[in-house]
């Protein structure tokens, strides 16, 4: 997704087996993207993240759902997951690099820099 930051590019793992799909290979995934945002600008950020992204992403093959999680934990007020499924490794390396900037762009002022991770679904239920 690359979403609302420049964003730390996740590094290629090995391919394991058993993901949930198809292709044991390319099944799958979930990119995860951490966010350092300001404690007050939490709600602005959120507001505009959900803006700048669900529409976009919705209409990207392979897209399967976005959660974003606050940190609950004590001392990290700050911390912003954005969890993207996507159908496949395939689908979600597809999305458009100069898309993605043109969308992160207009996260405006409140573009905040992302670590990136990603993760084989090994199984649904």
């Amino acid at each position: 997704m690359g979403t609302s930051s420049s964003v730390e590019a996740p590094e290629d793992g090995p391919a394991q087996d058993g993901p949930v799909g198809d292709d044991p290979v390319d099944g799958p995934v979930v990119e995860e993207l951490t966010f350092r945002v300001e404690a007050e600008l939490i709600e602005p950020w959120l507001a505009r993240e959900s803006a700048s992204w669900d529409d976009y992403l919705a209409r990207q093959a392979g897209f399967l759902r976005k959660e974003v999680w606050l940190d609950a934990e004590e001392g990290a007020p700050g911390t912003v997951r954005v969890l993207v499924w996507w159908a496949s490794r395939t689908q979600w390396q597809a999305v458009p690099g100069d898309e993605l900037s043109r969308v992160d762009g207009a996260m405006g002022s409140l573009r905040r820099h992302a670590q990136c991770r990603w993760y084989r679904v090994a199984h649904l239920r």
